[in-house]
Parts: C-alpha cells; sequence; structure tokens
C-alpha cells in the first residue's frame, strides 16, 4: 500500500530527518511544507532523496488561521499530481511513530475503506461555548507573526467582551474600522448545503476523499471565503466537508490515528517526556489506531524518542 505522509514542520530539522527516516519504506513518499517564515536549506541538506518532496508552494503560517488549511491544500495538490492511490496522513514535525512501518501497513490494509478523523456536528459541548462563536462571529489578527493574537466580533453583541474586542481592533488595526462597523451589523451566513463539524486537524484519508475535498473547495469559492474570517478553520473544514457528503461520511471513523494528550489545560498539547513513556506504550498497545503520538520536542526531552525507537523494533 502506498502511503502519502504530509508533514508541516517549522523548526527542528533534525527531528524531521529523524521522523522521514523511521517512516520510509519502498510504499512511502513525503511532502513537506515548511513555513514561510523560516529558512528552507536546512531541511533540504539533511532530506535529499527522490521521494521527498519539498512543497515550493510555501506558506506563512499562523497558528488559528486559514493558512494551516492552505499549506495542507498545497500538499494534496502535489500529490495529486502524482497521480499513484494510496493513504495520505498528515503529520506534523513534532508527531512521531508509536507502532512499526509494519503494523502501520496492515493497519491501513485491514481498514482499506476508511477514513480516520475525529470529528463532532456543531454545537457541540466538545468547544467553548459549543463552538458557535467560530461560526456566528467574524475572527480578525491583531499580528502578522501570532495568530493567537486575534479577536472576535459578534454581529449584534453588545456585550462587554465584544466591545472590548472592537476597542482592541482598532487600537492594533485602525485602519478596519470600516470593515469592523460593517461586520459588527451583518450576521454571518454558513454556506447552504453543507453542515457545520467540528474535529480534529489531523487525519488519515483515502486517495478519493483527498481529491473530494480539492474538488468542493474548487466547486464552492464561497466556502473558502466564509472561512477566511472563521477562528481555528483547520478543525471545522475538512470535518465539514467530508461529513457532509454521506456516502463519505458512513465510512468515517472517530480516530485521528494519533495519541494526544491535552491533560494540561493549555491550547497546546503536553510534550512528552521520559516520565511518559510507559504511559506512551501502554496507549500504543491499547488502542490500535494509535499508530502515531504527538508531541515531542528535543528542546524539552532528547531521550524518549530513543526510548520510543526501542519499542518500534521489538514488534
Amino acid at each position: 500500500m502506498k502511503i502519502h505522509y504530509i508533514i508541516l514542520v517549522h523548526k527542528h530539522p533534525e527531528q524531521l530527518c529523524r521522523l522521514v527516516e523511521q517512516l520510509e519504506t519502498e510504499q512511502t513518499d513525503f511532502y513537506i511544507h515548511v513555513d514561510r517564515k523560516v529558512c528552507i536549506a536546512p531541511f533540504q541538506e539533511k532530506l535529499n532523496r527522490p521521494h521527498i518532496h519539498f512543497v515550493s508552494e510555501r506558506e506563512d503560517i499562523l497558528w488559528g488561521t486559514i493558512s494551516q488549511v492552505r499549506a495542507v491544500l498545497n500538499c494534496m495538490r502535489e500529490i495529486r499530481k502524482g497521480g499513484e492511490e494510496g493513504r495520505v496522513i498528515l503529520l506534523s514535525g513534532q508527531d512521531y511513530p508509536l507502532k512499526s512501518n509494519r503494523e502501520i501497513t496492515a493497519f491501513l490494509e485491514k481498514y482499506d475503506t476508511t477514513d480516520f478523523l475525529f470529528h463532532f456536528s456543531l454545537p457541540s459541548d466538545v468547544w467553548p461555548r459549543k463552538g458557535m462563536d467560530r461560526l456566528c462571529a467574524y475572527r480578525f489578527g491583531l499580528s502578522k507573526t501570532d495568530g493567537k493574537k486575534q479577536v472576535k466580533i459578534e454581529p449584534y453583541a453588545f456585550t462587554f467582551r465584544n466591545v472590548y474586542h472592537f476597542w482592541l481592533l482598532l487600537c492594533y488595526k485602525p485602519s478596519l474600522f470600516a470593515k469592523a462597523i460593517r461586520f459588527f451589523f451583518a450576521k454571518r451566513r454558513h454556506p447552504s448545503g453543507i453542515k457545520p463539524y467540528g474535529g480534529s486537524f489531523w487525519w488519515g484519508l483515502k486517495f478519493s476523499s483527498m481529491n473530494y475535498i480539492l474538488d468542493y473547495l474548487d466547486g464552492h469559492p464561497e466556502y473558502w471565503k466564509y472561512h477566511l474570517y472563521t477562528a481555528n478553520p483547520d478543525e471545522i473544514m475538512f470535518p465539514s466537508i467530508l461529513c457532509s457528503a454521506p456516502e463519505i461520511a458512513k465510512n468515517v471513523q472517530n480516530s485521528d490515528l494519533r495519541y494526544i494528550d491535552w491533560g494540561e489545560g493549555k491550547e497546546s498539547p503536553k510534550i512528552f517526556t521520559m516520565r511518559d513513556k510507559e504511559m506512551l506504550f501502554a496507549q500504543s498497545k491499547l488502542r490500535e489506531d494509535f499508530l502515531f503520538a504527538r508531541k515531542f520536542d528535543p528542546d524539552v526531552d532528547d531521550i524518549i524518542l530513543d526510548e520510543v525507537d526501542q519499542q518500534r523494533r521489538k514488534v
């Protein structure tokens, strides 16, 4: 089975190289998007091989913005040009396999008609405010370098929070005053023909489902335009497109193929260290769909990946 890995990366060339080397087989290729804010040369120097493709259309990725979606779509289009069917798995440079390549391939062959995407319909208690603030409010970024500096303007909402966000927007970007006023009195209209879903940005899809996403966005420019002002559209667009298509939705399994620990209650998941070693191995044995774990950082712990490699070699 051919596996196309999409990897989004913005730091640590050595970690990316290690990830790729652990996943390399005769049936894998890699489509790597390096954030435009960083120099691509150190990544290319370490991974100069025919089956490794550095995507030329690079995005300046900001957390929680549509730039993340655009980066993935650029990779998808490169995969489609190649034309070879197979699985498409989205990873970050800080993901790492918990299972051996043999186990990964066997799992994907076992579920060859299944897409893997954690999802839920909106509104949902999974997200604060049931996630409806993402759909009802207009998101404005306040910084060109920090996507987390953003405000949300809710139409006709005369609350302290909304007025405060309006004031912040004018302080940071007074040039947007006219647009903010217009949006304050214009309710957002969700595009018809598609239901809103939330979920994980990370997934594993069939080649045909990847093509469906690309074709849908090509044929529905209004859906893309709508999400230009959505907070964290990366966690909405892919689940909504796939789960609104009945023939695809019936084969979508609620999994993003990796173990992630959100227990610390932060906007980013826990970074695993040696203290988490036994827990990682236990989770891998507990769930057959935990093919990977997220996330790891050599600046925090540079030994844990050695332990994971030893465990994978035992299988």
